[in-house]
This record gives C-alpha cells, sequence and structure tokens, in this order.
C-alpha cells in the first residue's frame, strides 16, 4: 500500500519482490510490515528506499534472512544504531544509563 510502483505477477513492486527473497518472507508478511511503515523505535516515517527491515542477525549468518527472525521496520539511522552496539542489549542499556546521568 502506498508503494505507486506497477506491481509483477506476483502482486509487489520488483523492489517489494526482492524482499521476499532476501528475508524470506512472503507477500502477506511484507504486507504487513509495510502497512504501518513507521520506524519501530523512534516512531518516523522512512521515505523511498529508506526502508530498512531489521531482524536478528544471530538467527541467519549470511546476507539472507529466514523470515522468522524479521522485527520490522526501522529508518536507517536507528537500524545503524542497532547495529553499532552488535544488537547487544547490555551496551544499549548501559548507554541508555549514561545518557540518563547527563
Amino acid at each position: 500500500p502506498g508503494c505507486g510502483k506497477k506491481p509483477n505477477a506476483k502482486g509487489l513492486c520488483s523492489k517489494h519482490y526482492k524482499l521476499v527473497s532476501e528475508y524470506g518472507l512472503n507477500k502477506d508478511r511484507i504486507l504487513e510490515l509495510f502497512e504501518d511503515a513507521t520506524c519501530k523505535i523512534c516512531g518516523t516515517r522512512p521515505e523511498g528506499r529508506d526502508l530498512p527491515i531489521d531482524h536478528d542477525h544471530t538467527c541467519c549468518p549470511g546476507s539472507t534472512s529466514c523470515g522468522e527472525c524479521v522485527r520490522g521496520i526501522l529508518c536507517s539511522g536507528c537500524n545503524t544504531a542497532i547495529g553499532l552496539f552488535k544488537e547487544s542489549i547490555p551496551a544499549m542499556k548501559s548507554a541508555i544509563k549514561y545518557l540518563e546521568k547527563r
């Protein structure tokens, strides 16, 4: 919804269909993810190509995902931040404590 690009025979544009192979998603799951295409951390609405799909990198080593470990859509800033923290919850909690002290 809202993509505006011409769908192929599978009912998705080429960009969104690529997500099927990269993230192991089916059409229904892709439509669910993009139904409310806002960053699940900061709430911004990413525009254009800035729609990173976040997934647990410890689940599927390599360049593709099984689909089960997809968490949602993030803006590129929040997606990068999680990556820089290497998805470490203790490190992120430590950063929050640090920021709250100042």
